[in-house]
């Protein structure tokens, strides 16, 4: 059955025409290269979208018909939540959309460096000075279940975030600390951040703890991006300075680990072993596959557990060379009945040995290996020092401790 007309909409970075995304009637999406972008361009997905000319369909379905680079621009949880809001606001519940109507709300609003064109202006429209207190206020409500309509800074500032936790993207100036929602054009001195609200489960200092991972990832010789906490009237929010866009405000392309292998963070079928292995494919460097090994070691030491498909990421830049992304969403983290995301050959509660393992099947000796677990560990017995710097409550700093792996 015919539901609606063939779409088309363009795929742009960096003011180049990348290609086009068509939907036919039958709601089957295709993909095509531009000629220009043929040329002189690069794999916008190194395994589903190589650089050669003619139509390419997703036939998985894993993502709705879209490839895993397109799905990347596209958010979850709370970003989702605020554009389903939006569009049943219009009139149109959220099952009639498709994947098309989406990517034009996205339009180029989105993370990394792919925009659609046209896209529903309508939709994000960029505020001017916003109050981090009363959007989290909101954000917390709307959560909640309020049915009240998101505000104009919410929505533009949160609507193309991915993650469970409410979020906004802003445009903040460190020297004289003001902060909006126009991120496409922010004024000079304004550079890129993320900005995390609490969720109804975290603790009061869930910013706190993770400010503390992050500055202990760091120390432990993670690449991280620049984080900070801000300070607000209701609480103490992490921030970091994103890494898709360059320190004068051009877009970069990122693609994560589940978009980049099909892989749905909600359904957890993925290995460390595998990560490490698409590491070295992708990147063709040995450095590479030792960084990530680091972070792995970090999140089985440090008892993140929710180490997701999507929480590990890819950057390339425009002549299509890919390394990984600095570390991000590195927090103290239970995980779903009480196993890693990503197991740790085959392990759900890896140790030591199932690191050493990953390591060796990895080709990093196993001297190197038990020298990285042992650095990253005498890092992570420093967690009271770097929890009092950011200022984590006793209790948390207890409940955090009691988890951490100390080889």
């Amino acid at each position: 059955m015919k539901t609606t007309a063939i779409r088309k909409l363009h795929v742009l970075a960096g003011g180049r025409s990348v290609g086009t995304l068509a939907q036919t009637p039958e709601r089957e999406i295709f993909f095509e290269y531009d000629p220009a972008w043929l040329r002189d361009g690069f794999s916008l997905s190194p395994f589903f979208l190589p650089l050669t000319p003619g139509l390419k369909q997703e036939t998985s379905l894993i993502f709705g018909g879209l490839h895993g680079a397109f799905e990347d621009s596209l958010p979850d949880g709370w970003g989702l939540l605020l554009m389903d809001r939006f569009f049943r606001s219009r009139g149109m519940p959220p099952e009639s959309l498709t994947p098309l109507d989406r990517l034009a709300y996205i339009g180029h609003h989105g993370m990394g460096a792919l925009e659609y064109h046209p896209s529903n202006a309508e939709a994000v429209t960029p505020g001017g000075a916003m109050d981090l207190a009363v959007m989290a206020e909101q954000a917390e409500r709307i959560v909640a279940g309020s049915p009240e309509e998101a505000l104009p800074e919410l929505r533009a500032a949160g609507g193309s975030s991915a993650g469970s936790r409410p979020k906004v993207l802003v445009a903040f100036n460190e020297i004289t600390g003001q902060m909006t929602s126009d991120t496409i054009r922010p004024a000079p001195g304004f550079g890129h951040w993320l900005v995390k609200f609490r969720s109804r489960e975290d603790p009061e200092d869930a910013g706190s703890i993770e400010a503390a991972y992050a500055e202990m990832a760091k120390a432990a010789g993670i690449v991280m991006p620049q984080a900070r906490l801000f300070d607000t009237s209701i609480g103490r929010f992490f921030g970091i300075r994103r890494f898709d866009r360059d320190s004068n405000g051009a877009r970069i392309h990122t693609h994560t680990f589940g978009g980049m292998v099909h892989s749905d963070f909600r359904h957890p079928n993925r290995d460390y072993e595998e990560y490490l292995s698409v590491v070295f494919n992708v990147t063709r460097e040995f450095q590479q596959v030792e960084e990530a090994f680091r972070r792995a070691v970090f999140n089985v030491l440090a008892h993140n557990r929710d180490d997701h498909v999507k929480n590990h990421s890819f950057v390339a830049d425009p002549a299509g060379n890919w390394r990984l992304s600095p570390a991000y969403d590195l927090t103290h983290s239970l995980g779903v009945a009480g196993q890693h995301n990503m197991t740790v050959v085959g392990s759900g509660k890896p140790g030591v040995g199932e690191l050493l393992a990953l390591a060796k099947n990895a080709g990093i000796s196993e001297r190197q290996a038990t020298d990285t677990i042992a650095s990253v560990s005498s890092v992570i017995r420093r967690w009271p020092e770097f929890a009092e710097r950011t200022g984590v409550s006793a209790p948390s700093q207890a409940r955090v401790g009691s988890s951490l792996i100390l080889s």
